[in-house]
């Protein structure tokens, strides 16, 4: 079981990695067009440009430190020791799918097999919260059994 987290935290790393990767790209090919945007014998239309490049270079320097920060919170994950409790870190086995424990990012697929990668303070989270190994627990109408806790 131990295994099979560690699976999964190094398929969230490299998604982290890639995603961090491409907005770094998108980010230079921002910054490169706009700081050669020649200025066009319409005033409006070049500061217009200008102004929207700006815009997309502060979304995607927002969305690089969020993918950083997600990335540093999943590499932690990695080394965390298993509890018996379900907490920040733990992967968890139910009868109705695995959870990584952490961060927010939803479904994650591994080929024909798939897991959730959520946070302690979502409504789910918040469910399964220091839950041990055999535990039941009602959620949104589904009955969830704890089968293994890593």
């Amino acid at each position: 079981m131990f295994d099979e987290k560690q699976v999964c935290v190094d398929i969230l790393i490299n998604l982290l990695s890639n995603g961090i990767q491409t907005l770094e790209n998108e980010l230079k090919e921002v910054v490169t067009s706009r700081d050669n945007e020649s200025k066009s014998s319409v005033g409006d239309k070049y500061e217009t440009g200008r102004a929207m490049m700006q815009l997309r270079q502060e979304q995607l320097e927002k969305q690089l430190a969020e993918q950083k920060k997600n990335l540093q919170l999943a590499k932690g994950i990695s080394g965390k020791k298993a509890d018996t409790k379900v907490g920040e870190g733990s992967f968890v086995k139910t009868n109705r799918g695995n959870y990584l424990i952490g961060l927010g990012l939803g479904e994650i697929k591994l080929g024909d097999k798939s897991f959730y990668s959520i946070s302690l303070l979502s409504p789910f989270g918040q469910a399964i919260r220091n839950k041990v190994a055999n535990d039941q627990f009602e959620f949104r109408g589904k009955n969830y059994v704890i089968e293994a806790i890593a």
